[in-house]
């Protein structure tokens, strides 16, 4: 919001400027205007053109690097603190180390931030031990942030900023800021922009048929093959993804299942050693049949049904899809055969997440 609220503001007082420097131009001498000296500040003051052109430039360079500053600042403060927070989430942490870690990231960020925001409050602290603490976290900040490239933008506007002009444009920034991000256009009176979760089968979402997904998506919602069964299709091929959420409550809510691997960053991704980062099974462990307990306890705890008709016989399968990109599934296969010609819902409710979905389908 920062940058659209500069670039029209600039634009604007650069026209302005621009006006004022062609009129400096074709007339640089002013006639003094004889009015009583109650107007003369209203009049002859504003014919001098020369000491608005400076002024107005000031601003304009101030726009400009206040935008620079703002946008970079948080810019990549954002994009390298979430690759430490999401590249330490999902390193393989059992005893909460990562956790630690990114909690006294954040916290050092903050700090961090609060002298950013209050002009270098902390770095005018003269207690040695508060120097020594701080110095690192600044140099660390100030490197992953590139603060190298706006620092001396930064300590300029510090230097020459008015404070009560920058306590003065600080709230209208704020307060445009959040007037932009509200603002929206309907192009529709009649088609609901929320509340998607309650239409259920008056709803044709592409996240439900994966000859109509988009090129990038997250997959996280069950799908099938397309809106249209084919006539001479006799089954429906129907997709669970298995998220993370997912996971969490088969091994919570299923004691027999047994996890195949830890989640998060291993070495054996990309070197095979035998025995680095693998969960040590005994001899007695059934690799197959812990494949078993878990696509049975899917299937004790997912109810799939086609409008009223209950489906009581199915078998899931581990499956993945890579389009759009690689996803791990549970596929299972819906008898068509017995579906009529028409509209109808594929209704599918887990126990497990609390999924109750509807997917509309046409049956040709």
């Amino acid at each position: 919001a920062i940058l659209p609220i500069s670039l029209v503001s600039h634009f604007i007082l650069r026209i302005y400027w621009l006006s004022l420097v062609g009129l400096k131009s074709v007339y640089p001498e002013f006639k003094k205007e004889e009015v009583t000296p109650r107007f003369d500040r209203f009049v002859n003051e504003s014919l001098k053109i020369e000491k608005q052109i400076s002024f107005i430039d000031k601003i304009c360079s101030s726009i400009f690097a206040f935008t620079f500053l703002s946008l970079f600042a948080f810019l990549f403060t954002f994009v390298c603190l979430t690759a430490i927070i999401v590249i330490l989430q999902w390193i393989n942490d059992p005893f909460y180390i990562a956790f630690t870690i990114t909690c006294l990231i954040l916290f050092c960020g903050l700090i961090y931030l609060i002298d950013f925001l209050t002009l270098g409050w902390f770095k005018r602290i003269q207690k040695k031990w508060f120097i020594t603490i701080y110095y690192p976290v600044y140099r660390f900040f100030g490197w992953i942030t590139f603060a190298r490239l706006y620092r001396g933008i930064y300590y300029t506007l510090i230097q020459y900023a008015s404070k009560k002009v920058m306590i003065f444009i600080t709230p209208i920034y704020i307060t445009g800021a959040l007037f932009l991000l509200n603002q929206g256009y309907s192009a529709n009176i009649l088609f609901p922009e929320t509340g998607w979760d309650e239409l259920k089968g008056e709803l044709v979402s592409n996240e439900h048929y994966k000859d109509e997904f988009p090129k990038k998506m997250v997959v996280s919602l069950p799908f099938i093959d397309s809106f249209i069964i084919p006539k001479d299709e006799q089954f429906i091929r129907l997709h669970l993804p298995l998220t993370s959420d997912l996971e969490e409550k088969i091994l919570e809510r299923c004691e027999e299942v047994s996890e195949y691997n830890r989640r998060g960053i291993h070495w054996r991704k990309w070197v095979n050693i035998s025995g680095v980062n693998d969960l040590a099974y005994d001899s007695t462990f059934d690799y197959r049949q812990n494949a078993k307990h878990i696509l049975n306890c899917v299937l004790q705890n997912t109810v799939i049904m086609v409008d009223s008709t209950l489906y009581t016989d199915l078998r899931y399968y581990f499956s993945s899809i890579n389009d759009p990109t690689d996803y791990a599934v549970f596929m299972t296969v819906l008898d068509a055969s017995m579906v009529a010609r028409g509209s109808h819902e594929l209704i599918i409710k887990s126990s497990l997440d609390s999924m109750d979905i509807t997917i509309p389908f046409w049956r040709d």
